[in-house]
């Protein structure tokens, strides 16, 4: 696809973001600064779990000084300890967390950080970091349909892990109107990649732009073909790969333009690449 001239009268693109809430502004604001024309439409949504009783027992555990450390694998989920009463942790309880956006939500929420992969911002690459520590008991909260890996690596490892949900997640079941014809589609984590799946209309062939290797996997084992990986898992450079599939493209004709602008400093997607 060649790059119109700024004279073409020609539509901006428009860019389904799969999250709503803060994060879905922060993509969204992303996007217009530059130059796209975001199109909100949450493929998943999170609610408390039915019975919120595990979760606060946990948080009471962790507030007595029954763990050696808290394992955090998304913003969500510190989130949703903040919700149910998370308190002072005490100072020997050691924090784990999966990634940068993560750490920073930890840290606002009033906790201290002590380890985060280097590289691997995955419940694969938090497994590795942690597995270089002597086993103790953990804390590791969760949504309700998080992969095992991390939980049951940990425990093989020799680990006590309590792994209450720490939140619902559900998906949608189809889309508002005016996402039905988009132009680009952001896949966020593995949850947001399955939904769009089962409920992108019949024909639909956007481009389709993954947040990370976890992501792009799952769109891959589900017949469908990635445009464009982002970088980094992160706000920022979802606009730039956003950016980098719509000039690549050559498969559609219609007359697109990105205007100029950066793609913003938001801060990252709270997905961090393996969470639902």
């Amino acid at each position: 696809m060649s790059e119109p001239s700024t004279d073409e009268a020609a539509r901006r693109v428009r860019v389904l973001v799969p999250r709503g809430g803060r994060p879905g502004r922060e993509l969204a604001d992303a996007l217009t600064a530059a130059g796209l024309e975001p199109v909100v439409a949450p493929l998943i949504s999170f609610r408390d779990p039915d019975d919120v009783a595990p979760l606060r027992e946990g948080l009471r555990r962790l507030a007595d000084g029954a763990y050696g450390w808290l394992v955090l694998t998304s913003e969500r989920t510190v989130d949703a300890l903040v919700d149910h009463g998370l308190g002072e942790v005490p100072e020997r309880t050691r924090v784990a967390v999966v990634g940068p956006s993560t750490g920073r939500r930890a840290r606002a929420a009033g906790l201290r950080v002590d380890v985060t992969p280097e590289w691997d911002r995955t419940a694969t690459g938090l497994l590795a970091a942690l597995r270089g520590e002597e086993p103790a008991a953990a804390f590791a909260p969760r949504s309700s349909i998080a992969r095992p890996e991390l939980v049951d690596g940990l425990r093989a490892a020799g680990w006590t892990v309590d792994a209450p949900d720490a939140y619902v997640t559900e998906t949608a079941t189809g889309l508002p109107d005016d996402a039905a014809d988009v132009d680009v589609v952001v896949l966020t984590s593995s949850s947001t990649a399955e939904t769009w799946t089962r409920v992108a209309p019949d024909g639909a062939a956007p481009l389709l732009v993954s947040i990370g290797p976890r992501t792009t996997e799952t769109a891959a084992a589900l017949g469908q073909t990635i445009t464009h990986e982002a970088a980094t898992p992160d706000v920022p450079a979802l606009v730039a790969a956003v950016r980098t599939a719509v000039a690549r493209s050559t498969a559609d004709a219609r007359p697109w333009q990105a205007g100029p602008g950066p793609a913003g400093t938001a801060a990252p997607d709270p997905d961090e690449r393996h969470t639902p």
